[in-house]
């Protein structure tokens, strides 16, 4: 086929016809017109966001090196959403995960806590790097962070709830689920 550079603004289309190749089970085609377009061409960051998710479906890791730079530098008004930051962030980890990068990923990930320590989300991108390297011994230290930012963030009580549980504290695991379930009445 002839490779055509896409231009700007049919970067919505590619991701369309992308999604569609994935979905029909077309991974090969849905890479090589993947492979046509950089992520920095999109109009807007969530549409590089979306492109970025292709291009990690199709195993293309190299294009998410600096993925949050990227969106962050299509936009010039400050209006980018933290989720879509975080979202960037997960992926340049996961991709760094994929090559087996834990360290840069760890160190990546400390930057950010570093930048923004109140942002759990850094924390919870932490908790899962350092699960993969197997310093189990860290995690609880991580978790009792996140509960000073957030004395009632339900994902650190229960990883507190449950650890409790395994070391047989039963009645601390008890009085730790209780705590759980009036904090939360929802679930």
């Amino acid at each position: 086929g002839i490779v055509a550079t896409i231009d700007n603004d049919e970067t919505g289309l590619v991701a369309a016809v992308a999604h569609s190749l994935l979905a029909t089970n077309k991974p090969q085609q849905a890479s090589q017109l993947l492979n046509q377009v950089n992520i920095s061409q999109a109009p807007t960051p969530a549409l590089a966001l979306e492109i970025g998710k292709l291009k990690y479906r199709v195993n293309d890791q190299e294009s998410l090196v600096g993925l949050e730079e990227i969106i962050k530098n299509i936009t010039n008004d400050i209006a980018i959403s933290a989720t879509d930051v975080q979202q960037a962030r997960t992926m340049e980890l996961a991709s760094l995960v994929q090559k087996n990068q834990l360290d840069r990923a760890k160190e990546m990930t400390q930057d950010w806590i570093a930048q923004e320590p109140n942002n759990i989300g850094n924390y919870l991108l932490l908790v899962e790097i350092t699960k993969r390297m197997k310093n189990t011994s860290e995690i609880a230290g991580l978790y009792q962070q996140m509960l000073k930012i957030d004395p009632n963030f339900i994902t650190a009580k229960l990883y507190f709830a449950a650890k409790s549980l395994s070391e047989n504290k039963n009645t601390q695991a008890i009085k730790a689920y209780n705590d759980i379930l009036n904090t939360e009445p929802k679930n």
